[in-house]
């Protein structure tokens, strides 16, 4: 079982006047491109904007999320950078996370997590060998782990304003509940959460982990998550800068956004998104959602993460772990494994090493049923029979576009 991983980094630059992106390996364990190999973006095809339009609504099918996955694979691993990353996966104990580092706000809006290996018949994204973790560039040091103390201290942050979607939290309750049972963790649960009871209790928990359950929404051009108003009970929306602001030097170390879309940013500016954001704001981790998630694979995604997250595995296997899982028990759904996003800026993945004196002891005293945290339940708004039709329609001719493109 692969534990261990090294850097395959790829890096994509801005584009030059021909509208070509350069691809360069920047680091790998047999070696770098000496020069950036130069790629058109087909990926501005019309077939690959439906396909899409189609996963940002829940109503991609799986063969053409799996051509788009081709699409993004051929644009990512040119024939230079493709030899270079099948000679480090040959003969070797260790996994390679691929860590893309996407500085076009264009491609980064892109889901990479979706990269589909024709040789492999399989997702990069859902092999445990080959993770993919988002790279954000910053003028600060990257950490080199992300050590993280015992017990540890969760704030799982919850709000569902009446104005939006009404969130099904009491399941999800269970399932977190059911996760931590036996593990070393001081949790602390803000229901209702408003701007000014967010602030006081980051103030007075010092979070190590931070846990956003709720409704994910654009304020003013930035992604922003929905509090309440607490007078009102409304939406209140705390954009991406009011959050870095708050979060400021507060030490997280690991940022969990179960929202819609908190992985998304404007095309202007990346940094205008809230997971973004965290990372801007020096938090080395963050796990957010770059689409709608429907209330199945939500409640599988928080109760898988918790589950996984404290056996002393590094958090690039916890996610790809979590992604297998939703892949194997959502029938219904072969997409939506791919929604969450994984930004990490530090070098290796590793929380902790495994204590297996605490882990086996049961620790029922730190963790008790009014305090687990209610997870983030999204109710997509279901799409009208009539559009569904007249998507249904450009089907054949989007399967048939990107086949003919790959």
């Amino acid at each position: 079982m692969i534990t261990e991983y090294e850097d395959f980094y790829l890096h994509i630059g801005w584009p030059d006047e021909r509208g070509r992106f350069p691809v360069h390996v920047v680091q790998s364990p047999c070696g770098e491109t000496r020069q950036p190999v130069w790629q058109e973006n087909s990926l501005r095809l019309p077939a690959c904007r439906h396909v899409l339009d189609y996963l940002e609504e829940l109503i991609a099918e799986p063969e053409e999320v799996q051509l788009l996955g081709q699409s993004l694979h051929a644009f990512l691993f040119p024939a230079e950078v493709d030899e270079i990353f099948r000679r480090c996966r040959e003969d070797r104990d260790k996994g390679l996370r691929v860590r893309l580092r996407i500085d076009p706000e264009e491609l980064s809006l892109l889901p990479w997590e979706y990269c589909y290996d024709p040789r492999t018949r399989q997702y990069l994204a859902l092999e445990r060998q080959t993770p993919i973790v988002r790279y954000i560039a910053e003028g600060f040091a990257a950490p080199i782990t992300l050590t993280m103390p015992r017990p540890v201290r969760l704030l799982v942050v919850l709000a569902s304003p009446k104005d939006q979607p009404e969130l099904d939290m009491a399941r999800e309750e269970a399932g977190i509940c059911q996760a931590l049972q036996n593990v070393p963790v001081d949790l602390t649960v803000l229901h209702h959460a408003t701007v000014e009871k967010l602030h006081d209790a980051l103030l007075q928990v010092e979070p190590h982990i931070l846990h956003f359950s709720g409704h994910g929404v654009v304020s003013n051009g930035f992604g922003a998550l929905a509090l309440e108003d607490p007078v009102t009970g409304e939406t209140d929306p705390l954009s991406a800068r009011q959050l870095r602001s708050l979060l400021n030097r507060m030490g997280i170390t690991l940022a969990v956004l179960n929202a819609c879309e908190t992985a998304r940013h404007s095309t202007r500016d990346a940094l205008m998104g809230v997971a973004q954001a965290l990372i801007r704001e020096e938090i080395p981790a963050v796990i957010a959602m770059q689409f709608l998630v429907s209330e199945t694979v939500a409640l599988m995604f928080t109760r898988r993460l918790y589950e996984f997250l404290f056996r002393g595995d590094p958090l690039e296997k916890i996610v790809t772990e979590t992604r297998v899982g939703i892949d194997i028990h959502a029938e219904d759904d072969r997409i939506s494994w791919g929604i969450p996003v994984l930004f990490m800026r530090a070098r290796d993945g590793h929380l902790w090493q495994p204590d297996p004196v605490q882990m086996g002891s049961g620790l029922d005293s730190l963790v008790t049923a009014d305090l687990v945290s209610r997870a983030y339940v999204s109710q997509a708004q279901p799409a009208t029979t009539y559009s569904i039709f007249l998507k249904k329609m450009y089907r054949q001719w989007v399967v048939d576009v990107l086949s003919r493109s790959i």
